[in-house]
C-alpha cells in the first residue's frame, strides 16, 4: 500500500498506537520508536508528534509470537523477514500481541485504550469529542451525537472541522500545525465562547473547553451550548449574535494582519539598511586597499630615487678622480693597492642589480639573506678589506635581518678614499 509523501492517513482512525522498542537484527541494540496501527498497516514514526512515517509493516498473514517477558516478534512468510519488538511492560506487550494478531487475521480490532476512553467521556454530561494530534475524531459521547445531529460512524474518522462553521474550519488545520510546532498551551483548559455547526448546516453559539490527552496523544473538547436552557430565543436573535461574533472575528483577523504586515515591512527595512552598510564597508575596504597600493608604489619610487642619488654621487666622485693626469695616476696606484676594496664594491653593485630583477617576494628574501652573508664572509669577516670596529659590528647586526643598502656606507667610504 502506498501513501503519498510518507504521510499518515488522515481520513481513518488509528486502532492502536504507542511506543515500542525495535531491535536491529537479532544481536543489535534496541531503539525506541512510535507505532500506529490502521487497517492492517503498522506505521513506524520517530516520535508521537510526527505525521510522516519512516517504515511500514503490512500485517496481513503475518505471524506474531511472544518471545517472553516484554518482547514479541513479527514474521513475514512472504519475504522471510522477522522483526523483534519490546514493550514497556508485560501487560502492554500482551495487548500489542492481541491487537496485531487480530489485524494479521483481518479481524476487527477494538483497542482497549479506545474503549476506556469511550467509557470516560460517556460519563461527561456535556458533549465531548476526542481527536488525535491531526484533528481526526477518535471518540464522541452520546451528548455530542445528539448536539450535532450525527451518528458515531458519521463522525469518527472525520476531521473535527466538520463541526465548525466555515469561518473557523478554514483556519483550523493552520491552528493545529502551529500548535504542534510551538507547543503553546495557553488555549488549553480555558473556556471560550465560539460557534459550532449542526449537521443541518445551522450555526449555534457554544462554550468550548480544550484539554490535552498525553496518554493518547490527542485532545479532548467539551462543548456546552449556550442556549440549551433558553428555548425562547428565536432564530433572528441567534443570527444577530452570530453576525456580531463573525464581525468581531473578522476585525481581529484584520488587525492581526495589519500588525504582521507592519512587522514584516520593518524587518525588510532593517534588512535593506544592513545590506547598504555591508556594501559601504566593502567599498571602503576596496578604497583602503587602493590607497595602500598607491603608498607601496610611492615607497618603491622613493627607494629607486635614493639609489639613483647614491649612484650619481659615486659617479661624480669618479669623474673628479679622472679629471687630471695626476689624479689618474693616483687612481691607478690606488686600484692596485685597493683591489679587494674595488672587488667588494663591484660585488655589492652586482648584488643589488640581481636583487632588483627578482619578482617573487619569497625568492627575493632568500637571495637577500644568502648573498649578503656571502659578501660579509668573503670581504669583512676575513678582513680582506679594512673597516672600523663600529662598522663591522653594525654590518654583523644586519646579517640576521639583511637590507639591500646595508653595505652602502662602506662602498661610499671606499670610493671617496680612492
Amino acid at each position: 500500500m502506498l501513501f503519498k509523501d510518507r504521510l499518515l492517513p488522515t481520513n481513518k482512525p488509528f486502532e492502536a498506537e504507542g511506543h515500542l522498542y525495535q531491535k536491529e537484527g537479532f544481536f543489535g541494540s534496541w531503539k525506541k520508536f512510535y507505532f500506529k496501527l490502521s487497517e492492517h498497516i503498522l506505521f513506524k514514526l520517530k516520535n508521537s508528534r510526527r505525521n510522516k512515517w519512516i517504515e511500514t509493516f503490512e500485517l496481513t498473514d503475518a505471524q506474531i509470537y511472544s518471545v517472553g517477558g516484554k518482547s514479541f516478534s513479527i514474521s513475514f512468510p512472504s519475504n522471510k523477514e522477522t522483526y523483534i519488538f519490546k514493550a514497556e511492560n508485560a501487560e502492554e506487550c500482551e495487548n500489542w500481541i492481541k491487537i496485531l494478531s487480530l489485524s494479521a487475521r483481518n479481524e476487527k480490532v477494538v483497542c482497549p485504550s479506545s474503549s476506556k476512553t469511550r467509557l470516560y467521556i460517556e460519563a461527561i454530561l456535556d458533549a465531548a469529542i476526542v481527536t488525535d494530534l491531526q484533528g481526526i475524531i477518535l471518540e464522541v459521547n452520546s451528548s455530542a451525537l445528539k448536539l450535532f445531529g450525527y451518528t458515531d460512524t458519521e463522525l469518527i474518522g472525520q476531521n473535527v472541522a466538520i463541526t465548525m462553521p466555515d469561518m473557523y474550519a478554514k483556519y483550523h488545520d493552520q491552528y493545529m500545525e502551529r500548535y504542534l510546532k510551538s507547543g503553546d498551551k495557553r488555549l488549553l483548559g480555558k473556556p471560550r465562547n465560539l460557534f459550532a455547526k449542526h449537521k443541518s448546516g445551522k450555526a449555534f453559539p457554544m462554550e468550548l473547553c480544550l484539554g490535552e490527552l498525553e496518554e493518547h496523544n490527542g485532545f479532548l473538547g467539551v462543548i456546552r451550548p449556550l442556549f440549551a436552557k433558553d428555548v425562547s430565543i428565536d432564530e433572528e436573535k441567534r443570527e444577530s449574535i452570530y453576525n456580531r461574533f463573525q464581525t468581531k472575528i473578522d476585525n481581529t483577523f484584520q488587525q492581526l494582519s495589519s500588525i504582521i504586515d507592519d512587522e514584516l515591512n520593518a524587518l525588510k527595512s532593517q534588512s535593506a539598511d544592513l545590506q547598504c552598510n555591508i556594501q559601504a564597508m566593502e567599498e571602503e575596504e576596496i578604497r583602503l586597499k587602493h590607497v595602500n597600493d598607491i603608498m607601496q608604489e610611492d615607497i618603491r619610487l622613493l627607494e629607486l630615487e635614493t639609489q639613483l642619488l647614491e649612484h650619481t654621487y659615486v659617479l661624480d666622485i669618479s669623474k673628479e678622480c679622472l679629471a687630471s693626469e695626476e689624479s689618474c695616476s693616483n687612481l691607478i696606484e690606488n686600484f692596485s693597492e685597493k683591489q679587494s676594496e674595488l672587488l667588494f664594491c663591484k660585488q655589492v653593485i652586482q648584488f643589488k642589480e640581481e636583487f632588483n630583477k627578482i619578482s617573487s617576494t619569497k625568492e627575493a628574501h632568500h637571495y637577500l639573506k644568502r648573498e649578503s652573508s656571502k659578501i660579509f664572509e668573503n670581504y669583512l669577516e676575513n678582513k680582506r678589506i679594512t673597516i672600523s670596529k663600529e662598522q663591522l659590528a653594525t654590518i654583523r647586526a644586519y646579517i640576521s635581518h639583511p637590507t639591500l643598502n646595508m653595505f652602502d656606507t662602506i662602498v661610499n667610504d671606499i670610493l671617496i678614499n680612492i
